[in-house]
């Protein structure tokens, strides 16, 4: 037999490395390999899908949205009504009606880089499209704030802002009570090196979609054989956990207290569920039994499961917590959730409390442009005309948003989707500018955050012709990439509406 050497073993020869057995090893790595990459391209994600794979630079980007969110949202556990420097709230309301908003990081924004896509503020903007302009949509939330927290600021909150109507919103830990332990996953999982292994060749890309399932798996075990009272529950488990017990029966009175609070109200309440994603068993068991507990009160309570599930008629993207999410990093819901959370409680309002929303009145005037958000925060543009702006374009990049191109970026966001016929950028010290904006879809109802881009220009006044662009039709966000010259980063920003155009 041919080989790289041969032994004797009593006078015996014996082969070492022999070539028939390295090309059977050899065959073997190349047919393992071959499953392996298989395997991968299985589980690559369909059209539309984000799949498992997340770039490393997507966690980093979901920091910064949230830095930029902690600088901006001048609310605070204290004082938790929405407030910014885009988007004053005051005690005088703006307009001739007020909606309060209640809730947690739902209502706060935690991974939104744009506050507009806060399901409270798709929620003004759908009345104002059926004809309820006259509604002002304020929002009192804080990341993490449970039912007894949000009964606490609503007492204080209240009597101040005076509002005609509070919805409620109930997520699926606003039962927290704080007697049943949540898990801290990310110490347990880190600590362990096989999934801290699996973690890296994600990260690397290294048969990314293969080793994300691996990697899920190990969580869910490692999860599973840890969770108790030790080291608390793992998320899915507390979230049932709080509906049991001690915890339940403390939850029993705040409900019976938040009714107390109800009934010396002079204006309506109603509690509204908003499901994470369209998930039917996940969420059926975490509502269904709260439901029960809020009728048994007399506390109007609307469990949108149904309706919403019946909007999503793509099965496969149902139970996919990955699309639905506000980035491919956080849960949170994102424009497509949030749009449909607006329309199901205006659906609720002109039902159940058309007295509140007062009479149907279709726009008369054209909508004009409005910046109202903007990161990074300290951008703080200023109002010259009521198309124009002027701004300070930071030095550090260190709060600019970057995904998914990795160059820094200037956004600007809209007070409500309009149409533009043009924008003008302009500054003594401008070299370059690229602008790219997203718009709202007219058939989806949101913006679902394509880009649309409108190449680089040269020179210190600048101007892009967006007519005949279908996405300028409702224009929801800006982005500029732009380069300086010299020190003078002043720039002046114009957007010039369509004439006539009423949204």
């Amino acid at each position: 037999m041919r080989s790289f050497a041969q032994i004797h073993i009593k006078t015996r020869p014996v082969p070492v490395l022999p070539f028939r057995a390295i090309t059977a090893f050899v065959i073997s790595v190349i047919i393992l390999i071959g499953v392996l990459f298989a395997l991968d391209w299985k589980l690559t994600p369909g059209p539309g899908k984000r799949g498992a794979l997340v770039l490393p630079a997507w966690y980093w980007e979901d920091k910064r949205i949230n830095l930029n969110n902690d600088f901006k949202n001048l609310s605070c556990v204290e004082n938790p009504v929405w407030t910014s420097k885009g988007f004053p709230v005051d005690l005088n309301r703006k307009k001739s009606k007020r909606i309060l908003v209640t809730g947690d990081s739902f209502v706060w924004g935690d991974g939104y880089a744009n506050m507009n896509d806060l399901w409270w503020r798709q929620l003004e903007r759908e009345l104002a499209c059926r004809g309820y302009g006259q509604i002002e949509v304020i929002a009192m939330g804080y990341p993490g704030l449970s039912t007894r927290d949000q009964l606490h600021a609503a007492m204080l909150v209240a009597p101040e802002f005076k509002p005609d109507l509070i919805i409620w919103g109930y997520t699926t830990n606003d039962p927290d009570e704080k007697m049943v332990p949540g898990m801290s996953e990310a110490d347990l999982l880190f600590s362990d090196t096989l999934f801290t292994a699996l973690n890296g060749l994600c990260q690397r890309r290294i048969l990314p979609n293969l080793n994300a399932k691996l990697r899920d798996l190990r969580q869910e075990k490692i999860s599973f054989a840890m969770g108790g009272e030790k080291h608390g529950y793992p998320y899915a488990q507390w979230e049932l956990r709080i509906l049991h017990g001690p915890n339940w029966e403390q939850y029993r009175k705040t409900v019976g207290n938040l009714k107390a609070f109800l009934s010396r109200c002079d204006f309506p309440s109603f509690v509204m569920t908003l499901p994470g994603f369209p998930g039917r068993e996940y969420h059926a068991s975490r509502f269904t039994k709260v439901k029960e507990l809020y009728d048994s009160f007399g506390i109007p309570f609307y469990d949108v499961l149904d309706d919403l599930m019946a909007k999503v008629p793509d099965q496969d993207l149902r139970d996919d917590v990955r699309q639905w999410g506000i980035n491919p990093v956080n849960s949170h819901p994102g424009a497509a959730m949030t749009h449909l959370f607006a329309v199901l409680a205006a659906d609720i309002l002109e039902t159940d409390y058309r007295d509140v929303l007062g009479a149907c009145e279709p726009a008369k005037e054209p909508v004009l442009p409005r910046i109202n958000d903007w990161v990074p925060f300290d951008l703080n543009p200023v109002a010259l005309t009521q198309d124009s702006w002027v701004m300070e374009i930071p030095l550090a990049q260190k709060y600019m948003l970057r995904m998914p191109s990795g160059e820094p970026f200037v956004q600007l966001n809209l007070e409500r989707a309009v149409p533009l016929q043009a924008i003008q950028v302009a500054g003594q010290g401008l070299d370059t500018a690229k602008i790219t904006i997203t718009a709202e879809d007219p058939e989806l109802g949101y913006d679902d955050g394509t880009l649309h881009l409108f190449g680089q220009k040269t020179g210190t006044e600048l101007a892009w012709d967006m007519s005949g662009r279908k996405c300028a039709e409702s224009v929801n966000t800006i982005r500029l990439k732009m380069r300086f010259n010299n020190s003078d980063r002043r720039v002046r920003i114009t957007l010039v509406s369509t004439a006539g155009g009423v949204k």
